[in-house]
């Protein structure tokens, strides 16, 4: 199971956010149940990328402001499209064994990637800090990607 990390890029928090992702994630290293590995990986930066951002600037904003928000993602959505900027993404890569190819042990094994990622999630949720588990396509392009 592979989940990644939001916001992706951690530097951006401020320095006691910072601090506190980096001890809840050696805590959460200690008190894992199975194998994890964390994966740093230098991206180019897309406008997608930014969507939550962009969303969360409307949340509180007063209607005067809109205007100005509106230009603001125009103007940064433009640059991501012309020019490389990069973003380091995190990702949490968990790994368990199967006893057998009987579907018993890929249920307890399916289980236990499932509790593996509920505690990371849970671990990191009061520093605000999110994770979503690739699935499908997106699964696939990065395992393609790490084999490269």
């Amino acid at each position: 199971a592979v989940y990644e990390v939001e916001p992706f890029d951690i530097a951006l928090l401020n320095d006691d956010d910072r601090e506190l992702f980096y001890q809840r994630i050696k805590l959460l290293l200690h008190t894992l149940p199975g194998k994890v590995q964390v994966i740093v990986r230098k991206e180019t930066a897309l406008p997608g990328d930014y969507q939550k951002h962009f969303f969360s600037l409307y949340n509180n904003a007063l209607k005067n402001r809109e205007e100005f928000i509106s230009n603001y993602i125009t103007d940064l959505t433009s640059l991501l499209a012309t020019e490389r900027f990069l973003v380091m993404k995190y990702y949490a890569v968990f790994s368990t064994s199967l006893a057998s190819t009987k579907e018993h042990s890929l249920v307890q094994a399916s289980k236990r990637l499932f509790d593996m990622g509920s505690r990371l999630s849970s671990s990191l949720a009061p520093s605000q800090i999110s994770t979503r588990q690739l699935e499908k396509e997106e699964l696939v392009a990065f395992c393609k990607a790490q084999l490269r």
